[in-house]
């Protein structure tokens, strides 16, 4: 099943371990579904992140790629 264009659209912006990442354009590519990303839209993703990928260093080097410069991006 594929996502709708206003879906592929949707912003993703969530904080993890205090910094803003925007995962716009990488939910469609998570190997976990695009639905597990979008749901950490404007909420602190810390957890889930971390209970999902724990200790695995790929996962946190590949999501700085998506960081955010302005951290006002996302609601505090």
């Amino acid at each position: 099943m594929q996502a709708s264009s206003e879906q592929q659209n949707q912003m993703v912006l969530t904080r993890i371990n205090g910094k803003v990442y925007d995962f716009t354009k990488f939910a469609e590519i998570h190997p976990g579904g695009a639905n597990s990303i979008r749901s950490l839209h404007n909420r602190d993703g810390t957890l889930p992140f971390l209970h999902t990928h724990g200790r695995d260093k790929n996962a946190k080097m590949l999501i700085r790629a998506y960081e955010c410069k302005d951290p006002d991006t996302i609601k505090k």
